[in-house]
């Protein structure tokens, strides 16, 4: 597999698989506009308050966000396990990549504690507590004592970026893992505070997780003819939820080839709506038509027999009450 890296300067110009860095992969590293997964999700739900939130609009919240705004303490242990887990990208040794609060500072809810993190986070580096360390190290052991996992996250390339060009924009996505033998199977790694099935299935809707994993199929399918992709049915598509606390348990998520392919279409439609949306400054909100309330059938079955039974008063079609015969 070709692994292409950009020099300093350098942006995308050609698709491919791409080593570079996180930030670089967030920031305007193409020389055209470039979205990602998630991006393609803001999108997909409404033009308008993606383009308001987007780096590539001038007048948008993005540069309203501070430092402090910008941290996400759950995100950052998130990468934690990540990196020490799947590992960065080719190259960047884990342990360079953080630095741990000083024991001065009790909490990071200090001036003197924030101030310290915004000028460590300015240099790259992520911050992190002892105890964070400590769960990290436990989390990883629990996947190397798991062989389906450990196979999984172990042997493969981590953190490749994907660049695909779609019109006149580029789709990028990020997949934790390449497979160095075998791309047939897609997985996305995550961490939760709760890894029973029941939410596991909550978080992958609340967070369009299965959408994502839509995207690196589809980009993994625009690549170059170099690339030799195996046919979509012989794909298998998985999340790894790890609950971010003892006992640190693994729960795996199937997710359907016929789900992936239903959602690669939703995020074609975004990818459609960014592009008309930058040539002509149109975006569509949440809706172009008006909608129809549709309450819940249950609840609409049971006033009709509230109302049936008397339970409730009936009215007429002048929204008079209707006075039943007790005779």
């Amino acid at each position: 597999m070709k692994i292409r890296k950009l020099k300093d300067g350098e942006k995308v110009k050609e698709p491919g698989v791409y080593a570079m860095d996180i930030n670089q992969y967030h920031s305007d590293c193409a020389d055209a506009p470039s979205f990602s997964s998630g991006e393609l999700v803001e999108a997909y739900d409404s033009g308008e308050e993606f383009w308001d939130g987007s780096k590539y609009n001038p007048d948008s919240t993005y540069f309203d966000k501070t430092d402090a705004d910008r941290h996400q303490p759950h995100f950052h242990f998130g990468n934690a396990a990540h990196g020490k887990i799947i590992g960065h990208e080719e190259g960047v040794d884990w342990n360079d990549s953080y630095v741990l609060r000083p024991t001065e500072y009790k909490t990071w809810g200090t001036k003197g504690a924030k101030d310290w993190r915004v000028v460590q986070e300015r240099q790259g580096l992520t911050c992190y507590t002892t105890q964070d360390i400590t769960a990290v190290d436990a989390m990883a052991q629990r996947i190397l004592d798991d062989d389906a996992a450990s196979e999984l996250f172990q042997y493969g390339h981590p953190e490749l970026s994907l660049f695909v060009k779609f019109e006149d924009i580029w789709i990028k996505s990020r997949p934790d893992v390449i497979p160095i033998y075998d791309w047939t199977i897609v997985s996305d790694y995550k961490t939760t505070y709760n890894n029973s099935i029941g939410n596991c299935m909550l978080e992958t809707k609340k967070y369009h997780y299965a959408q994502k994993l839509a995207n690196i199929a589809w980009c993994m399918y625009q690549l170059p003819d170099e690339f030799e992709m195996p046919t979509f049915d012989d794909l298998a598509f998985s999340l790894f939820f790890q609950k971010s606390s003892r006992p640190y348990g693994i729960t795996p998520l199937d997710i359907p080839n016929t789900s992936v392919w239903q959602l690669v279409s939703k995020n074609i439609k975004a990818a459609q709506e960014i592009a008309h949306g930058l040539r002509t400054g149109q975006w569509r909100g949440f809706t172009e038509k008006i909608e129809e309330f549709k309450p819940n059938k249950w609840e609409t079955e049971r006033i009709e027999q509230q109302i049936a039974s008397g339970e409730l008063p009936t009215l007429d079609n002048m929204m008079k009450l209707v006075t039943k015969d007790k005779s």
